[in-house]
């Protein structure tokens, strides 16, 4: 076999003709990647280098075969590897009802030309888009002039795109593609960025181009029938921005939220380089800030409301004065919500009064004024949340009156009719700081569960990093932690830090084991749960995940260690110091 490629095909047929036991010579880039390199030769391919131009390659793969004798399996421009190529489609068209957009990269066309094969003939009113580097944009030149024109030696970090189409391909890009869209190299790279981050998946430059040119053009994709099922923190930070895109955003409410308005403005110049070169100093900051906020957080604007005036001491007329001249925050910003449920309840009321100066119909506005105890769940902020329900395309369902009876394949389906939809987001919250150690079977001392003593017993943990009964099991932001109640980030470092010190301790100390004492676990809870015994977060009329209430049989309490930072700092440092009081080492 012979063939040229800048890797992925090159590692594919070098890999097919070893389980058969056949040579295969490989063409590749003398700039191809040293990983994509290695992989051919893994896989016994033998590599011959060229230049990287589209001239090299193929000159110096003319001299290969004839040296070799190999059958040429070109890259792209075969109907057997356009075939394979339409495999993916195909798993698009089994696995996504209704599909109505495909996006896939081009650069000589096997993909795209794959894509249009599958989807001409399986699903036929799906549009189909390219999506190319603007370095290497000749596709797209090609698309618009109606005939194929060939860049030599592109540059771009995308390197399995940087070939020319040929008349196979262009046969079926030429009759099937809506259009092809381009990304810059910085667009490419942040749709990298974006895929580790949000998913953990490490996206090669030419698989990151379609995501690149969706990110780009937005208004290709948008103008679909979109419900969003959840207004807590997700749901109420992606609703207005998914109205500006939807043809109709339908809303379904369970539980109105208290959201905290926030300004958002750029960057002034010069300023992100100030704030950088400062980090030393900001992140010193957070450590000693009770909340760990630097600067401002919905966590530090709730500890500010702490010093504001009680509001059952304030009259009628001070009470409307604050909602007329602050809005939302006027109706929040008193001393004694934390404490009173009078007072907080008082506030509630003051707080539909400001949701009724902004959202113009008046049952919608009653609809999203919440009943529940301000605080007692996790502060949402916000960006022109309340005014997207003026829009003329957002609707609001309110789920206590019309429940959700089905999802079928045309939408959702309440009590009092269908909603017909595209699109459903899930933005449904869940199961805090235990639900993960739950979804994997923990065993500890007997074979216990870790799940089924969290069932049974409660969220118990000691210091929110270690479960009595399961020795060697550090639980970072763990139940009786602080971070619900704080900054992530900077609860989260100070949990790492302490179990890496505590595992130093016992290497050098020669123990094999550490595990919490019951005694000093039940202690610890009793800490924590006393922090707040006097405050509306364990009020009964709260339900939340600050203490499971969200979560269908989870044993209630509240989870969090609200002490601040600093304190839960100086206890776990003192722990340590007493050589881990309230652990068994052996």
């Amino acid at each position: 076999m012979a063939t040229h490629s800048s890797g992925n095909h090159a590692s594919c047929l070098s890999y097919a003709a070893m389980r058969r036991g056949i040579p295969c010579h490989v063409v590749m880039p003398r700039t191809a990647p040293q990983a994509k390199k290695d992989t051919v030769r893994r896989y016994g391919g033998k590599i011959t280098e060229c230049e990287p131009s589209t001239s090299s390659r193929e000159a110096t793969f003319a001299e290969v075969q004839a040296k070799t004798g190999g059958d040429f399996v070109h890259p792209y421009n075969d109907p057997r590897v356009i075939a394979g190529q339409g495999t993916c489609a195909k798993e698009f068209v089994e696995q996504v009802d209704g599909l109505d957009f495909a996006v896939a990269p081009i650069g000589g066309g096997g993909m795209i030309s794959g894509t249009c094969l599958t989807l001409s003939t399986l699903a036929p009113d799906v549009k189909i888009y390219a999506a190319e580097p603007e370095q290497a944009d000749d596709a797209m030149r090609s698309f618009k002039a109606g005939h194929i024109i060939a860049d030599d030696a592109p540059d771009t970090v995308a390197d399995g795109l940087k070939v020319p189409l040929k008349e196979n391909t262009w046969a079926f890009v030429s009759r099937h593609v809506t259009d092809i869209l381009t990304a810059s190299e910085e667009e490419i790279v942040e749709a990298m960025k974006l895929t580790w981050a949000r998913m953990k998946i490490v996206m090669e430059p030419s698989c990151a181009v379609p995501l690149a040119v969706i990110l780009k053009n937005p208004e290709v994709f948008r103008g679909k029938r979109v419900g969003v099922i959840g207004t807590g923190s997700t749901g109420i930070q992606l609703i207005p921005v998914a109205a500006g895109q939807a043809k109709h955003l339908t809303v379904f409410q369970r539980s109105p939220a208290y959201t905290l308005p926030w300004r958002v403005r750029a960057f002034e110049p010069g300023e992100l380089d100030e704030l950088k070169a400062s980090y030393p100093q900001i992140r010193a900051a957070q450590r000693e800030h009770p909340v760990g906020a630097a600067r401002l957080s919905a966590f530090s604007v709730l500890l500010e409301m702490l010093a504001k005036p009680p509001l059952k001491t304030t009259s009628a007329e001070e009470r409307t004065k604050a909602v007329e001249t602050d809005g939302i925050m006027g109706a929040l910003n008193w001393g004694d919500l934390f404490f009173d449920i009078e007072a907080n309840q008082m506030a509630a009321e003051l707080y539909g009064q400001a949701v009724a100066r902004i959202v113009d119909d008046p049952a919608t506005a009653r609809a999203l004024t919440p009943s529940h105890p301000f605080a007692c769940k996790r502060p949402i902020i916000d960006q022109g949340y309340y005014e997207t329900f003026n829009r003329n395309n957002v609707t609001l369902v309110d789920l206590r009156a019309d429940p959700i009876e089905s999802v079928c394949p045309n939408g959702i389906q309440t009590a009092a009719g269908l909603h017909e939809l595209d699109v459903i987001i899930y933005a449904t919250g869940f199961d805090a700081m235990t639900g993960a150690l739950n979804s994997i079977d923990v065993r500890g001392r007997g074979g216990a569960s870790l799940r089924e003593f969290w069932t049974e017993e409660g969220p118990l943990s000691y210091l929110g990093l270690a479960v009595a009964g399961f020795p060697n099991l550090f639980t970072i932001q763990g139940p009786g932690s602080p971070s619900a109640a704080a900054n992530f980030v900077a609860a989260m470092e100070q949990n790492v830090e302490w179990i890496g010190a505590c595992v130093s301790y016992l290497r050098e100390h020669g123990f094999r084991t550490i595990e919490a004492l019951p005694e000093a676990q039940r202690e610890w809870v009793d800490q924590a749960t006393a922090l707040v015994a006097a405050t509306v977060l364990v009020h009964p009329s709260c339900s939340s995940w600050y203490n499971g209430g969200n979560v269908p049989g989870k044993k209630r309490m509240y989870m969090g260690y609200t002490a601040g930072i600093p304190e839960y700092r100086r206890r776990c440092d003192e722990i340590a110091d007493a050589g881990y009081a309230g652990f068994k080492l052996a």
